[in-house]
């Protein structure tokens, strides 16, 4: 978990290539990225930020530093603005591709 913490913690801080490459090592050692597991630890990861005095305050303070990786393994999804998130939400599922990406721009607005 805290691996991929690292990674999610390099893409609020525009530092792609390196979150990349660790979530290349993430996905060979540990979960695909795209599986319910990532959605597990990133809400544990969230939940733990938030009970150790962090506030949500449902601002992007890293937007502009905010970078999510692009190269030929790890991409940005092309899909993230095209889901009815709300809905999904509420029937327990996401598209599989914008998961890790919603995990890093949920926990950017926490930090």
């Amino acid at each position: 978990m805290s691996t991929l913490a690292v990674g999610i913690f390099n893409v609020c801080l525009g530092k792609d290539k390196e979150a990349a490459k660790i979530f290349r090592q993430f996905a060979a050692y540990h979960h695909d990225l795209r599986s319910d597991a990532i959605v597990e630890i990133g809400e544990s990861i969230e939940w733990q930020l938030q009970h150790s005095g962090a506030v949500d305050l449902n601002i992007n303070k890293y937007g502009e530093s905010f970078k999510f990786p692009d190269d030929v393994l790890i991409k940005t999804p092309r899909c993230i603005y095209g889901h009815d998130y709300l809905r999904e939400a509420i029937f327990g599922g996401s598209c599989p591709n914008c998961r890790l990406f919603w995990i890093c721009v949920n926990i950017s607005h926490i930090l």
